[in-house]
């Protein structure tokens, strides 16, 4: 899955990060679908293959499951098994983190400096 989404052992630096993926797909029943091409043929933005593929590129530059992930990991758990929605649940994991200083998604040009 993570191959087809453009990710390999190198960029993908958490590991971590798969576990909320695998929880979504199987409490979804999404096994069949997501083994499909056409999963990540959609260049929809609102596609669920391109909403994993934004929450991971935007953890891994965030550095979001550096050190401590656990916290991380169950408010993530605690969105998906909440959600009647099956699609993924990206802007409620963003929203979920905005109060979290070290441990949200947005980017400021202090961040941004940073990464260069």
């Amino acid at each position: 899955m993570f191959y087809r989404l453009g990710f390999n052992n190198r960029t993908f630096p958490a590991k971590n990060a798969a576990i909320p993926i695998i929880l979504w797909v199987y409490k979804n029943n999404k096994e069949d679908e997501i083994s499909k091409i056409k999963f990540y043929e959609s260049n929809e933005p609102d596609s669920d293959d391109m909403k994993i593929k934004k929450w991971l590129t935007l953890a891994f530059l965030k550095r979001i499951f550096g050190g401590q992930s656990d916290t991380v990991l169950l408010e993530i758990r605690k969105l998906i098994n909440e959600s009647n929605d099956i699609d993924f649940p990206l802007s409620s994991i963003i929203r979920s983190a905005r109060g979290n200083s070290t441990k949200n998604y947005s980017f400021d040009s202090e961040i941004i400096d940073t990464l260069f």
